[in-house]
């Protein structure tokens, strides 16, 4: 934590992305899932149940991208949420729709991706057991919190009261004091109430998690700005942000 902040104060550009204008709300660009959190951070374990083939049970606009990727330092690639397939040499796909190479990218990357524009991913019989897994210490206070707001509500009702706690409450959205500490996310919810996506997203995710409610978080690029006359899409590094999609029985996952 605290190194998303950073990247959100850097104007240059990570990519150009040629395609159609689509709604504003629609513009999330996904890179990495993360699916375990072991009580300190966020981790991929790259252990989706789903093979990712979800090109007949997908609802939604389609959106052809051509991508021209700086390098970043990484080997995620990135492309409009929910990408169903990309064109790269040497790509590794993984059942929650990330692409990744081999290698970390060095130079300037020109690639195809075929996306859906959905804020929902269907996907059923998930391995609760492995979703819920839950740090046996640390956990205490936020805990307490999470069965406070999901005490007698349902997994859809738990969620929005999560949500609306977190906007609604007594917090901020800040760029700079963030906490990094050995408890950063304890004391970002108690204590200095303030922070970016980057706290936010998995403060949430973990109350969902105390609360029963598997979830995941996204982390790429959220937004964009469109060139009419060139048709595409320029997003720069201060765009990174990091989101959370909870599962809910019978929908599958869903963007929070």
């Amino acid at each position: 934590l605290g190194q998303v902040a950073a990247i959100q104060e850097d104007a240059s550009v990570i990519m150009r992305v040629r395609m159609n204008k689509v709604d504003d709300a629609s513009l999330y660009w996904r890179g990495i899932v993360l699916d375990h959190f072991d009580g300190e951070s966020w981790k991929n374990t790259r252990g989706s149940q789903a093979n990712g083939n979800y090109r007949k049970t997908l609802p939604g606009r389609e959106v052809w991208q051509t991508i021209y990727l700086d390098p970043y330092g990484n080997r995620y690639l990135f492309a409009l949420d929910k990408p169903l397939s990309v064109r790269a040499p040497e790509t590794a796909k993984s059942g929650d729709l990330t692409y990744a190479l081999p290698k970390t990218i060095t130079r300037k990357l020109k690639y195809e991706a075929f996306s859906v524009v959905s804020d929902t991913l269907p996907e059923n019989d998930i391995d609760r057991d492995r979703y819920l897994q839950v740090p046996e210490t640390g956990m205490e206070r936020i805990r307490k919190l999470a069965h406070g707001l999901a005490a007698g509500k349902s997994r859809e009702k738990t969620a929005a009261a999560i949500m609306h706690f977190l906007r609604n409450g007594e917090y901020n959205y800040s760029l700079s004091n963030l906490p990094v500490s050995r408890a950063p996310l304890n004391d970002s919810l108690f204590q200095h109430k303030s922070g970016n996506c980057e706290y936010f997203a998995p403060a949430m995710a973990v109350l969902l998690l105390l609360a029963g409610v598997p979830p995941r978080l996204v982390g790429g690029y959220r937004g964009g700005f469109y060139n009419e006359a060139g048709g595409y899409y320029l997003v720069p590094e201060r765009n990174a942000h990091v989101w959370v999609v909870a599962y809910f029985d019978h929908r599958g996952w869903v963007r929070m």
